[in-house]
C-alpha cells in the first residue's frame, strides 16, 4: 500500500476505531473492518518509521478539533 499518497483512511479508521467491536458483535461479522484495521497499522508503523511523532501530532489535531466542536455545539 502507498501511504505516501493515501493516508487519509486513517482519519476515519480514527473514528471509527472505538466502535468497531460492538458493530462486529451487532452485525454478526468477525472479520468487518478487518482490512481497514489491518492497513491501519501498518500506516502506525511506517509513520512512526518515516515521521516519527507525525502520527501522535496528527491525532492530538484532530481530538483538538473534536473537543472545540463539541464545546461550541454545547455553548
Amino acid at each position: 500500500m502507498d501511504f505516501e499518497a493515501s493516508g487519509e483512511f486513517y482519519g476515519v479508521w480514527d473514528r471509527l476505531k472505538p466502535v468497531v467491536p460492538k458493530m462486529r458483535e451487532m452485525f454478526h461479522m468477525r472479520l468487518f473492518l478487518a482490512n481497514m484495521e489491518k492497513a491501519a497499522e501498518k500506516f502506525e508503523k511506517h509513520m512512526e518509521t518515516t515521521s516519527p511523532g507525525a502520527l501522535q501530532a496528527m491525532l492530538q489535531f484532530t481530538q483538538q478539533m473534536r473537543s472545540a466542536k463539541a464545546q461550541k455545539a454545547g455553548a
